[in-house]
């Protein structure tokens, strides 16, 4: 059987005149899309106390440009919008097409005999509303046959950068909630070596054999930590193939105090590193707090540590430098109840999209969520696979 390929129909020669339609993408595409200058509410507080709505506008086509996934016909902003802008009024300041027409398809609008969604030629100079969720635009070849359909997504945050969530949770969304916990023994595995905490040194291994005693700062060995430990192993941004070791922990002299001490670790198994301390310097005005129940944690490009103070109360600190400054988090901040409440015991954990869970007093859970932190960052680069 012969078939041939008229702009987008295939045509059967054996003289039944059957068509069989085909949708063709070659040359059937959206090849640029921009946003253009939108506006933005924003909520003001007056003096006197008094709310206020202030509009403003925010030009988007360079600052939030769109990706065309042309293998999966979606556009969309990786970056979202800032909170405020009027998802109801977007406007677009190209929206260019290789060749056809552009369609929109109406909100809640079908046809009465197909069923089928109705949509309206689209101009640039068209507001649309996005508040409802994406958008379908229809592609239409010349040919009068051939159509392409892009899902076109607009996202724009719904809450400020700097705003905070706390909610108080169940026992049972502690148990059921996968969450990354810090560990909290006098034992730490990093890839297939071990460190363990012991009286006067720490002993490393690699997988399966016999611990030996690290190498470690000989002068400084009376300052590790006895109790209260956590270990994390973070990144070093001076070379990729080092990662490195971060040990906290308290000791008791007048008072409770905290201990740091950090080792690199060579992942290629071919430079060998010491244990370092950490010592609190003159300069340094925000050393790591002494705390009990202390925990360290993976949180947004740093480390997060939390734990009890010496009066019972929670305590959340934050390092960026890999352990000699601990500052408060700009956003991720403890609720009020939370600031006045003694606690007995803590456990917590960060879930996989950087949360922060609190297990208090073994039966009272709370979960904060810094939502500038929680915002997830979507693929860039889209590659296509080759055909089967």
């Amino acid at each position: 059987m012969a078939v041939v390929l008229f702009g987008g129909a295939l045509v059967s020669c054996l003289g039944d005149n059957t068509e069989y339609d085909i949708t063709e993408y070659n040359d059937l595409y959206v090849s640029s899309v921009s946003l253009g200058t939108l506006p933005r509410y924003l909520h003001t507080t007056a003096s006197d106390g008094s709310d206020s709505i202030v509009k403003s506008t925010i030009s988007a086509s360079r600052a939030y440009p769109m990706t065309i996934d042309h293998i999966n016909n979606v556009i969309y902003n990786i970056d979202s919008l800032p909170y405020g802008v009027d998802a109801e009024k977007v406007i677009f300041s190209t929206f260019s097409v290789a060749q056809g027409t552009l369609a929109l398809e109406l909100l809640d609008r079908k046809d009465e005999i197909t069923g089928e969604p109705v949509d309206t030629a689209y101009s640039t100079s068209d507001s649309i509303d996005f508040s409802k969720g994406a958008r379908r635009f229809n592609l239409y070849g010349v040919d009068g046959t051939s159509r392409r359909t892009y899902t076109v997504d607009v996202r724009i945050h719904r809450q400020t950068e700097d705003s905070l969530t706390w909610r108080q949770m169940l026992m049972d969304d502690w148990k059921n909630e996968e969450r990354f916990c810090g560990e909290r023994t006098n034992t730490f595995t990093l890839d297939s070596m071990t460190f363990t905490l012991r009286d006067g040194g720490i002993d490393a291994a690699l997988y399966n054999d016999e611990p030996a005693t690290d190498a470690i700062e000989t002068e400084n060995i009376g300052e590790l930590p006895h109790e209260n430990l956590s270990w994390i192993a973070t990144t070093n941004g001076a070379d990729a193939l080092t990662r490195q070791v971060l040990l906290y922990g308290t000791v008791q002299r007048d008072s409770l105090e905290s201990r740091i001490w950090r080792r690199n670790v060579d992942v290629t198994g071919q430079q060998s590193y010491k244990w370092e301390y950490l010592p609190v310097t003159f300069e340094n005005k925000y050393p790591a707090p002494a705390l009990k129940c202390a925990t360290l944690l993976h949180y947004d490009k740093g480390i997060l540590l939390v734990g009890i103070d010496s009066k019972g109360y929670l305590n959340i600190r934050y390092s960026t430098d890999g352990g000699r400054i601990w500052r408060n988090h700009n956003y991720l901040l403890l609720p009020d109840e939370l600031k006045e409440r003694q606690v007995n015991t803590l456990d917590a954990s960060i879930d996989s999209n950087s949360n922060l869970w609190l297990l208090l007093d073994g039966n009272d859970v709370w979960y904060g969520r810094a939502h500038s932190v929680s915002w997830q960052e979507d693929q860039k680069v889209f590659l296509r696979s080759p055909r089967k």
